[in-house]
């Protein structure tokens, strides 16, 4: 999740916002590279499909703000939704803006996903009122939890999207071959 780069304290809004606009300049970025690459191939206006992260509201933050001109106790489930629900609308108002320009003519936003790569038992209700929020905006609800850490369930929590990290990067036992793909596939 979002943590201060130096602190590995809570995010804050400005984090936050710094987020929003990090996603947003690689996602034209990405749109200038299609654009490009469909005229070269002399392509029919394809556009690439784009999943955008939400941090994960930290519940350790009791002070969180401002957001809507208050602060926000994230240690409170309500709070942390209200907050995510805010990120989730300044990015679409974001993204209109950046497509009213012209700016984003070679990609599609297909969905938002959990960017927390497990989901605790305390953080269940709040990943599915977010899904469901999700969904109200026309958008699929991704996630892409750590190796073996899926949920069984995340169909029943409104998640519509999973993939699954193979975390190639830390095979165990750690002189393991990169047969892990194999042996993991089977």
């Amino acid at each position: 999740h979002l943590l201060g780069l130096k602190t590995c304290d809570p995010a804050t809004v400005a984090d936050w916002d710094r987020a929003i606009e990090t996603y947003l300049v690689a996602v034209e970025r990405l749109s200038d590279a299609c654009k490009t690459v469909t005229t070269q191939l002399g392509l029919s206006d394809p556009k690439a499909r784009v999943i955008v992260a939400i941090p994960y509201p930290d519940p350790r933050d009791s002070a969180f703000g401002p957001v809507d001109g208050g602060s926000l106790d994230l240690s409170d489930i309500d709070a942390q939704f209200e907050l995510v629900r805010w990120y989730v609308d300044t990015l679409l108002a974001e993204w209109k803006r950046l497509e009213g320009e012209g700016r984003l003519q070679g990609v599609r936003l297909a969905g938002l996903y959990w960017g927390k790569e497990g989901i605790w038992e305390r953080d269940i209700e709040l990943v599915g009122r977010v899904a469901d929020y999700i969904h109200s905006r026309d958008l699929l609800a991704h996630w892409i939890p750590c190796f073996n850490g899926a949920r069984p369930e995340h169909l029943e929590i409104g998640l519509d999207c999973l993939t699954q990290q193979i975390n190639y990067q830390n095979p165990e036992p750690r002189d393991r071959p990169l047969t892990i793909f194999e042996d993991r596939t089977r």
